[in-house]
């Protein structure tokens, strides 16, 4: 359950860092390796345009962004993600309608 809330948490800073939170779309939630949370989402970038994003939840609580954190992100993305994990969609749905 720590995971799950730790994807929680993740997805509301995300959605309210962007520059147009209403417009911000989380199309996987799942669990990583070594407690981490994985997100990827869509979101609306300055220009007005619908790009897709990825982040890292660190079990610290750090959340690394793809576009911000670069190399950090890919060290991270690639240790803790690209090999799936449990899906948090559901549960991260239900935390987020509290």
């Amino acid at each position: 359950l720590q995971q799950q809330t730790l994807a929680a948490n993740a997805v509301k800073v995300l959605k309210t860092s962007m520059k147009d939170p209403t417009a911000f779309t989380r199309t996987a939630v799942y669990g990583g390796a070594n407690g981490a949370a994985c997100i990827t989402y869509r979101a609306k970038n300055s220009y007005g345009a619908i790009f897709p994003g990825k982040a890292v939840a660190l079990k610290s609580g750090k959340i690394l962004i793809e576009e911000k954190d670069r190399n950090r992100f890919v060290e991270a993305w690639n240790i803790a993600c690209a090999n799936g994990g449990p899906d948090f969609k559901v549960i991260v749905d239900l935390v987020l309608r509290e």
